[in-house]
Formats: structure tokens, C-alpha cells, sequence
């Protein structure tokens, strides 16, 4: 089932990629992938982080599947290559976002990508050399702490460069990349991403690290490796990622590093991988699958080419894991003082607590009919400005007894960005004139708000028998104002969240809310009652 369900998901995807990438031999625009600019014409540049599509068609070479198409598929990686390095070499290159931009991300994940076909397809040039002299200096110099998984990438292309020249990168700058890495990993088995754990892009960082470990086989990879699969496993609730609840909202986990661990026995995590694979992807054909809502623009990016790499791997050891229930006939209570979660999974009531976002919960009860909600906490309207509770890192644990959690933590006020003419002419002005300077003050705007410190707000959640009560309270609020419960959405600018997913649909209500509101002399008052 798992080798059908994988096959007919590529077969599906495949379609939709190629239709992304310019194939006319002919046209100066052959190779690009991003369709937005080589045939609708509604940017004014090639967004190179899109260029990873090449990568997704020469893996497709070698599905069992494809091996009639294999000479075009590799004809379009090499095309993809040859159109990345024609944009490699301009000035300010490695773009995504805006012209001139000469980011972080597209520099490593295309940097990464562009390499891995040369070596596998045996492809070189003196403008290929020229092209990875440059993106290996940057790599060297440039260090993202903000969100790890870039950071991964960007070793994993610099271990590529030198699979293909090792006179372009030495040996000790990698490993001193590669200690420094080691050491930002959690003690719970997470890197940073955005100031927190965000399973997804931890998924994307495991998918890294083996590229890494393909070419300088340090143990310390895999026992990074084994630490991450091991936090994934137990983080995940109950069969669905755990989306809104991740630093960076992010509701997909690629599959290649999963698979790749399950296979791999000496790593000694063969359980929890295995563990993974059951509750992710044994149900790939349902209709509620996160795989629906993931956009075409990040299938290019490396959630396709992990997908297509993963189904190669099935196919090649017929990979077949029979699909069961985990039965917790037990109570077990997690609590991860350095993650900010909260995580229970029982006979009966399943939940886990983000108490470094606010206090957002997801609760699963077996109790009669499946039921389940998720409460986001607030959106506050005061003064035209919005406030919200849920913003990784406002908040934190303060009190746990039995059955009861109190979070206190700070409202982070937030201003929307709509993008304009204006907006974007002074960008390209200051990006064509500062390059990559402005990039940490986009990100201070976009990113890293912090909270105001002026508007305390504490959520107690209480668990009793058939009733979860959660107890909201908002100091120093104005008079006017308008509170408002969060939608799964949200106000922090994080690069492929805002999905859609079933959990949009109200509260997944299902669920009795009752709700009660109070106007105290020193705050306001909200209880919310959740019965099952």
C-alpha cells in the first residue's frame, strides 16, 4: 500500500512540476522554473531558489517508473543548471524575494540542488567553477543562527562543492561549520527556528544533515540525526502535524531523512522512525492529508525532491510498514521546560500545550464520538492596532499541578505589510544600492517584533472530568477595545505557513464551547468551557 500510495503521489506531482520549469530548447528562458516569470511575465526577475526543480527531475531519472523518460529528464536538470548559473554570477545574485537580494535561503537550497545534479550526472564547466568559487565564499562567510534548517543547507551545498572541487572549500571550514552546528542542537533534539522547535523544518534540516553525512561520514551527524528523529516522534499528536503549534506554523514533515533513518539499522532509532512513517505517511491517500495543502511554489522548493527521493527509496527495498494504532492504555505526560510544550497522550484525552506561544492547545478525546478542538488564543483590536497572544516566544510556564497549567506572557502588537508599487520600488532602491544589509531589518519588521511588556496576559487551563475550562485574562487594556478569538492563520511573516487545512473550518468544532465574558476592575475575563 505504502509503495502505491507513494508512486501514485509522484505520478501526480510530476505534471505539476514540469509545467513550473520553461521547456523550449529554443527560448533564452529554458530551465527556469519559475513559470511566474518566463511566461506570465508578473515578476521582474527569476526567483533562483526555484531552480531546486531541476533536482526533483534528474532523482526522477531514476524512478523505476520514469526510466523511458530519463535522457529528458536529465536534458531539463541540465537545463536548469545552465540557466542557474547564467544568474549566479550577476550582481547580487541568489535571489528570491525581490532583485538584488543576495539571501541566505536561495543561495544554500539552490546552491545545494545546482550541485547535487553536476555530481550525479558528471556535469562541469569553467563557468560552473566560476559560479561555485563564489556561492562557496559566501557559504563560508554567511552564518543564518535564526533558522537552522538554511543554515544545514548551506553546509550540505558546501560538502557538495566539494564532492565536486575540493580546492573550492577546505576541510577545516566545514568542520568548523559543522562543530558550530552540533552546538546549536537542543538538548530536546530541535535547532532554532525562529527562537523555537518547528518540526517540519527540523524534518528538512534530517533531510540535510544525511547529505552531509554522504560526504564526510562523521558520527556526530548521526547521533544529531537519531536526537531529532527521537524529538519528532515524540512531539507528533495523535497522526497529523502539529502545525500552529511549531515556531514557524509549519504543517508539512518531508519524508526523505525519515525514510532514510528507517532503513539505516546502526542509527538505532529504527522504532521511532518507523513511528514517524506510521502516523505521517501510512495515510497519504486521505483527503485530509496536509500533503493537499501544500502550494506548488514550495513542491519546487525541496518538499518535492524529498518526496521523489523518498519514493525511490521505498521502491529500491519495497518498503511496506503495516499500519497500526498505538494503544495508550496508560497516562503520558511530557513536558519540554526548553521547548515550551506540553504533551499528553492517553487512553482517553490526548493534548499538547505550546506555554511558549500563549498557551495554544489541541486536545483529542476518545470518549464516545472522536472529538477534538484546537483555541489559538486572541486577536485584541485596541487603539487601530492588533495584539495577539500567540507569537512564539511572549509567553512561558508558570505554574503545573495536576491538571492545570497557568501561562503568563506579554501581548505582541503587530502591523499588517500589503505590498504596493511604492513599497517595492524603494525596495529594489535600497536593495540595489545596500544589497543583503537590509535584510535583518526586513526580518525585524516582518519576524522578530517583540512584545509590548505594557499588556500582561495570563491563560489558566484547567482539566476536569468531561470539561476542559480555560481562563483567559487581559491587563491594561483601553476601554476600547475588542478581543477576538485567533484564527488558524497567522500574524508573523513565516515563509510557507497559511496553508490551508482542515483545522480552518471554525474550531474543528465538534466540540461544546461555552464561553463567558467579565469586565473586572483591574482586566477582562474570558472562560471558555470545552465539553466532551
Amino acid at each position: 500500500m505504502m509503495i502505491k500510495s507513494f508512486n501514485h503521489l509522484i505520478d501526480k506531482l510530476t505534471p505539476r512540476i514540469l509545467t513550473q520549469v520553461c521547456r523550449d530548447p529554443n527560448s533564452k528562458t529554458y530551465g527556469c522554473f519559475d513559470r511566474n516569470w518566463w511566461h506570465y511575465k508578473i515578476r521582474d526577475f527569476s526567483s533562483i531558489i526555484l531552480q531546486q526543480g531541476g533536482y526533483y527531475c534528474c532523482l526522477l531519472a531514476d524512478n523505476e517508473n520514469y526510466i523511458r523518460q530519463k535522457k529528458e529528464l536529465e536534458l531539463i536538470a541540465l537545463a536548469s543548471v545552465k540557466f542557474w548559473m547564467r544568474k549566479a554570477l550577476k550582481y547580487g545574485a541568489f535571489e528570491e524575494y525581490y532583485p538584488w537580494e543576495n539571501g541566505y535561503p536561495p543561495l544554500a537550497f539552490s546552491t545545494l540542488a545546482i550541485t547535487k545534479i553536476c555530481n550525479k550526472l558528471d556535469y562541469s564547466s569553467n563557468e560552473m567553477d566560476l559560479c561555485l568559487k563564489k556561492a562557496s565564499k559566501q557559504l563560508v562567510r554567511k552564518y543564518e543562527n535564526k533558522a537552522l534548517n538554511q543554515q544545514v543547507a548551506g553546509l550540505a551545498a558546501l560538502c557538495n562543492i566539494y564532492a565536486y572541487n575540493n580546492t573550492f572549500v577546505s576541510d577545516e571550514s566545514i568542520m568548523t561549520l559543522l562543530n558550530k552546528i552540533i552546538e546549536e542542537q537542543n538538548e530536546d533534539g530541535w535547532f532554532p527556528e525562529y527562537g523555537g522547535p518547528d518540526i517540519g523544518y527540523l524534518s528538512v534540516t534530517i533531510d540535510c544533515l544525511w547529505d552531509i553525512y554522504d560526504i564526510f561520514q562523521d558520527q556526530r551527524i548521526i547521533k544529531s540525526i537519531k536526537k531529532a528523529i527521537i524529538f519528532i516522534d515524540n512531539v507528533l499528536f495523535e497522526n497529523s502535524s502539529i502545525g500552529m503549534h511549531n515556531s514557524r506554523n509549519t504543517d508539512y514533515i518531508v519524508p526523505y531523512g525519515i525514510f532514510r533513518t528507517y532503513i539505516n539499522k546502526n542509527i538505532k532509532c529504527h522504532r521511532e522512525s518507523e513511528s514517524i512513517i506510521n502516523k505521517i505517511f501510512q495515510n497519504l491517500n486521505k483527503k485530509n492529508h496536509y500533503i493537499y495543502a501544500i502550494d506548488d511554489r514550495y513542491w519546487i522548493h525541496y518538499i518535492g525532491h524529498s518526496y521523489v527521493r523518498a519514493t525511490n527509496i521505498i521502491n529500491q527495498y519495497k518498503i511496506e510498514i503495516a499500519s497500526f494504532e498505538k494503544k495508550d492504555n496508560k497516562e503520558n505526560l511530557n513536558i519540554y521546560p526548553s521547548s515550551g510544550y506540553i504533551i499528553k497522550k492517553g487512553r482517553l484525552l490526548s493534548y499538547i500545550i505550546s506555554s511558549s506561544k500563549g498557551g495554544n492547545i489541541s486536545a483529542k478525546i476518545k470518549s464516545g464520538n472522536y472529538k477534538k478542538f484546537s483555541d489559538f488564543g486572541w486577536v485584541i483590536r485596541m487603539d487601530k492596532k492588533q495584539y495577539v497572544t500567540c507569537w512564539w516566544g511572549n509567553s512561558e510556564l508558570k505554574v503545573n499541578f495536576k491538571n492545570r497549567y497557568l501561562i503568563k506572557g506579554y501581548l505582541v502588537a503587530t502591523k499588517e505589510t500589503v505590498s504596493n508599487p511604492f513599497y517595492h520600488v524603494i525596495l529594489r532602491f535600497m536593495s540595489l544600492l545596500f544589497g543583503n544589509f537590509i535584510i535583518s531589518f526586513l526580518k525585524k519588521k516582518l519576524i522578530f517584533i517583540k512584545n509590548s511588556d505594557f499588556y500582561p496576559f495570563e491563560r489558566d487551563i484547567v482539566f476536569e472530568k468531561d470539561t476542559i475550562i480555560i481562563k483567559d485574562k487581559f491587563y491594561n487594556l483601553s476601554s476600547n477595545v475588542e478581543i477576538v478569538r485567533a484564527p488558524r492563520s497567522s500574524k508573523r511573516h513565516v515563509a510557507s505557513a497559511d496553508s490551508f487545512h482542515m483545522e480552518d473550518n471554525s474550531l474543528i468544532s465538534n466540540m461544546i464551547i461555552k464561553e463567558k465574558r467579565e469586565k473586572k476592575k483591574n482586566y477582562f475575563l474570558i472562560i471558555s468551557n470545552y465539553e466532551y
